[in-house]
């Protein structure tokens, strides 16, 4: 079955046949934006950076940038395709460093940048990229691939789409890593209370999450996700402002904000 939205099959076709030079895919984490842009590149000519799993923060290095310029300045006639996977994940040097590659372009040389928060690039990276969004895939796409991954208990299935309805990368690793599943249903619980609580309950799960900026940045992409599908069935000015206040804290943590302090804002 086809893991892709329609609309995302659409964007793709598009993609090949117009071949930007700089290209921005954009969409939830766990929508699977890595197969995506492998799917536009369709090549043996790729090149692929990504985060240092080697590191906590698993940073995406200046020097990993670097090596780039030795790949992309030969002048080799045949297309070559650059995939920068989870783009956000440079570092402020390896932005800058990235931007001189995109200022001068070598014309055989085609970039594409994955990003599930497009917000902390540089501006002046976005403006020298055609940005398109990803859409999650279907309900009933989640569903029937539930089905080919085999799972049959109508309790778990339900809880799968709960957490992660329309992010096929999302729900592959959940099904396979059981200590995974049990962790993010923890978290979707945690951004419920968060949401939904009294104060004091929400202050307590704020400082069980206080001293991890990841484990805070995940529980705030949960809340996000969450209230975004509460607008989408019932839009509301009270959802719409709780939006805005949950992914302005995000920012704040991705600006390496205070972690405690970006968190109980929320309560305030």
């Amino acid at each position: 079955m086809s893991l892709l939205h329609p609309d995302t099959e659409r964007i793709i076709t598009e993609l090949q046949l117009s071949s930007p030079q700089s290209l921005l895919i954009s969409g939830l984490e766990g929508i699977g934006l890595l197969d995506v842009a492998r799917t536009i590149v369709d090549s043996n000519q790729v090149t692929i950076v990504s985060p240092d799993d080697s590191k906590a923060s698993r940073p995406i290095a200046t020097e990993a940038i670097r090596q780039l310029y030795e790949t992309t300045r030969s002048k080799s006639v045949d297309r070559q395709y650059v995939i920068v996977d989870q783009a956000d994940a440079m570092t402020s040097s390896a932005q800058g460093a990235f931007l001189k590659l995109l200022e001068e372009p070598n014309v055989s040389v085609h970039f594409i940048l994955t990003s599930s928060r497009p917000d902390v690039l540089l501006p002046t990276i976005l403006s020298r990229v055609q940005h398109r969004v990803i859409p999650p895939i279907t309900r009933e796409q989640s569903d029937a691939y539930l089905t080919d991954m085999g799972v049959t208990d109508a309790t778990t299935r339900q809880q799968l789409l709960y957490i992660a309805e329309g992010l096929p990368e999302e729900l592959a690793r959940l099904v396979a890593d059981e200590d995974y599943f049990k962790d993010a249903s923890q978290r979707m619980k945690d951004a419920r209370d968060l949401l939904q609580a009294q104060p004091y309950e929400k202050l307590l799960t704020i400082n069980s999450y206080r001293d991890n900026r990841a484990r805070a940045q995940q529980l705030l992409e949960a809340a996000i996700r969450m209230t975004r599908r509460s607008l989408s069935q019932h839009p509301d000015k009270g959802l719409i402002t709780q939006l805005d206040k949950l992914l302005i804290a995000s920012e704040r943590l991705g600006a390496n904000g205070n972690v405690r302090l970006t968190l109980t804002q929320l309560v305030i």
